[in-house]
């Protein structure tokens, strides 16, 4: 991810900037890993009533994350060339590319796996006593890979976007809401039917609909 991010910035600038970014990136992603685990707390709480850290989520990882590079580059601006959106537009690639092989790494750990089936497509997934995943034999859908499949079509499409990182969470949000169903791990249900992931995936997609329009009525009220 480092090294992508290296040859996006232009090479009379990458001493400069790699100097500026690196530091920010490495701050933002430590907070990222707490943001995962504190949303993983937060549902784990709503659902089971007990205050104990299960694992990490992806969402909260990621929004975590987000938030903190853009306070800290916003703090920064006058120490870089770039603007805050080209520096989410530049860091987009490379994290779809990190995400990825986060999501090959779930599939050989054997977590976030899919429901149970027959379909030619499921495949059998060793028992983790530790983690109380006992699958008893039985096949799933490796969701995982499904999800890896998405990101790379996510990836193409978001290489030629002109906004990439708004496009990346678009699309991949409705991937994530879609492939939620097919999930067979214990998430938790908000409102008896959607998972955390498929309610954050919604609020994700509305509140960027909701910025895009609100643009466009301002720039027209300028004009």
């Amino acid at each position: 991810m480092v090294l992508i991010l290296y040859y996006t910035i232009k090479k009379e600038d990458r001493l400069s900037e790699s100097a500026f970014i690196f530091p920010r990136l490495v701050t933002s992603g430590l907070i990222g890993f707490l943001s995962a685990m504190l949303f993983d707390f937060i549902f784990m709480f709503l659902k089971y009533g007990v205050f104990r850290i299960y694992g990490i989520t992806f969402y909260g990882g990621l929004l975590g994350a987000s938030a903190a590079m853009y306070c800290i580059l916003i703090i920064g601006k006058d120490k870089t060339k770039y603007t805050v959106s080209q520096w989410f537009n530049k860091l987009t690639i490379p994290f779809v590319i990190f995400h990825i092989f986060g999501r090959i790494g779930c599939f050989f750990g054997g977590c976030c796996y899919g429901r149970y089936s027959e379909c030619f497509l499921a495949i059998a997934f060793p028992d983790n006593p530790e983690m109380g995943i006992i699958h008893n034999g039985m096949k799933c859908f490796p969701t995982q890979l499904f999800e890896v499949c998405a990101l790379l079509i996510i990836m193409v499409i978001v290489i030629v976007s002109k906004n990439k990182y708004r496009n990346y969470m678009v699309l991949y949000s409705f991937a994530r809401f879609s492939l939620e169903f097919l999930r067979g791990d214990d998430r938790g249900t908000l409102f008896s039917f959607l998972s955390p992931s498929q309610m954050i995936s919604v609020f994700i997609i509305v509140g960027i609909v909701f910025i895009e329009i609100k643009k466009h009525f301002w720039k027209t009220a300028v004009k």
